[in-house]
């Protein structure tokens, strides 16, 4: 991320020294906790928004953009770190602000945005 494009962290438990893991507590909307993606894309269209996250037994993510909401539920997975992705429309270049959440208490460590051609 840079200047123009942000994360930001909206009720986190935890916030790791240098920044590379925040943790979250499980929520059922977006103001409990979450973490707020903040991008200005450089052409309408659609993108991927790629999180690398960690998580323990069966979870529900929420990404909400503008009025719409996309989820994606996981089962009990052990796995170090995963990826949930999400595609969104971003029908205008102007700032765009997107909230994810869980239902359940997870780690987040990155975050990848890139435009579906």
């Amino acid at each position: 991320m840079n200047a123009e494009n942000y994360l930001g962290y909206f009720k986190p438990l935890n916030v790791m020294v240098f920044g590379d893991l925040v943790q979250f507590s499980g929520s059922k909307n977006y103001a409990d906790s979450s973490l707020l993606v903040s991008f200005k894309p450089p052409a309408a269209g659609k993108y991927s928004l790629d999180l690398s996250v960690r998580k323990s037994g069966p979870t529900t993510f929420t990404a909400i953009h503008e009025e719409n909401s996309i989820t994606q539920s996981f089962p009990q997975i052990n796995v170090e770190v995963m990826h949930v992705t999400f595609v969104i429309n971003f029908a205008e270049t102007s700032r765009q602000v997107i909230y994810i959440f869980a239902d359940q208490s997870w780690d987040f460590f990155d975050c990848e945005i890139s435009q579906i051609k």
